[in-house]
């Protein structure tokens, strides 16, 4: 698999795991935890895509019918957000009760955002820069995160340094790597 294959599969997996687990301890209110249950049964909630392809079946459908052919050329953009990133957004966002979530990395940073999918504004983001040994095309998969079950998101990457945890979704983390 090439480096750019393999940042865009380990990118989607982050995005999926990440969204995940967060659900599991989440304080808003409108955040639901996403479960094995859920999960199992994500065709029945048409409103949500709780992972990359939205059901186990892998047909990445909508069952939604508010845009047909009689009124697709009428869509307009409601809400753009700028991610700070030169390049394409190639990961698949995930969607939890009405909170969008999906990373974008560049060969400098990793960024997760979670954002309000109806208003287009950000709940939280994780920023980091990627550790001196880890800036190579393909070296490090540090988007990719980690996972017990344990209702805390931890992430980390393949190089030399430890992993992160995210708190919830909109408090802090409780310990930051070091080198």
């Amino acid at each position: 698999m090439t480096g750019k294959w393999w940042r865009i599969a380990t990118g989607v997996c982050a995005l999926v795991s990440v969204w995940c687990l967060l659900g599991g301890y989440a304080t808003a209110a409108d955040w639901t935890a996403v479960t094995d249950e859920r999960l199992l049964n994500a065709g029945k909630e048409a409103d949500n895509w709780l992972m990359y392809y939205r059901t186990y079946d892998g047909w990445r459908h909508s069952p939604l019918n508010q845009i047909s052919t009689q009124n697709a050329a009428k869509l307009v953009p409601k809400w753009f957000l700028a991610l700070g990133e030169v390049g394409n957004q190639e990961a698949t966002p995930v969607v939890n009760n009405g909170i969008m979530i999906f990373p974008a990395g560049s060969v400098r940073r990793i960024q997760i955002f979670a954002v309000d999918a109806a208003k287009g504004e950000r709940r939280w983001l994780l920023h980091q820069l990627r550790p001196d040994d880890c800036k190579g095309e393909g070296h490090c998969r540090d988007e990719r995160p980690r996972g017990n079950g344990h209702p805390r998101v931890r992430r980390g990457t393949e190089c030399r340094h430890g992993g992160k945890r995210l708190e919830d979704l909109d408090g802090p983390r409780p310990w930051r790597t070091r080198p």
